[in-house]
């Protein structure tokens, strides 16, 4: 399945999007902590149909295609917003656990050298919600590209 986020990664050029973004929001010294209900105001006035799952502290979705079902997660504390999926076959045999910075190293190995951190920090409620935006901008191309690809695969994938 990896060979296959790749290609989707490759042809939407998610790589330069997202480095863009660590490096406009790098100031991790002057995060907030934004509050649940601040985080949950901005994520429901720009996507509907997220849970919140408080043990986690987390928001999440879920996108089921043919044969996967792609759970997209955002974390938030100290001002460092973490968007990650979890994606796995019905037949539960292809599971998978990947960050937006996972996503970004398989297309630059080394994203190290081109951020000074590999996700973006909010310093302030304008910050949380521009991070929000490219990150949900990024999160649609990548759904959309996954069901196509999805769709164009042999059941037996």
């Amino acid at each position: 399945m990896k060979h296959i986020i790749k290609e989707i990664l490759d042809q939407i050029q998610f790589s330069d999007p997202y480095i863009a973004l660590c490096n406009k929001y790098n100031d991790y010294d002057g995060s907030i902590d934004p509050k649940r209900s601040d985080v949950e105001t901005i994520i429901q006035e720009l996507e509907a149909g997220f849970d919140y799952v408080g043990r986690e502290r987390l928001f999440r979705k879920e996108y089921p295609s043919r044969d996967y079902i792609v759970t997209f997660m955002l974390t938030f504390k100290s001002g460092l917003i973490e968007p990650f999926y979890y994606i796995r076959s019905i037949d539960k045999k292809n599971r998978l656990n990947l960050a937006m910075r996972d996503f970004a190293e398989m297309q630059v190995p080394d994203l190290e050298k081109k951020v000074k951190y590999k996700v973006a920090f909010a310093t302030s409620t304008d910050s949380l919600k521009a991070i929000l935006q490219e990150v949900f901008r990024l999160h649609h191309q990548f759904i959309k590209s996954f069901e196509q690809s999805v769709d164009r695969l042999p059941r037996s994938e």
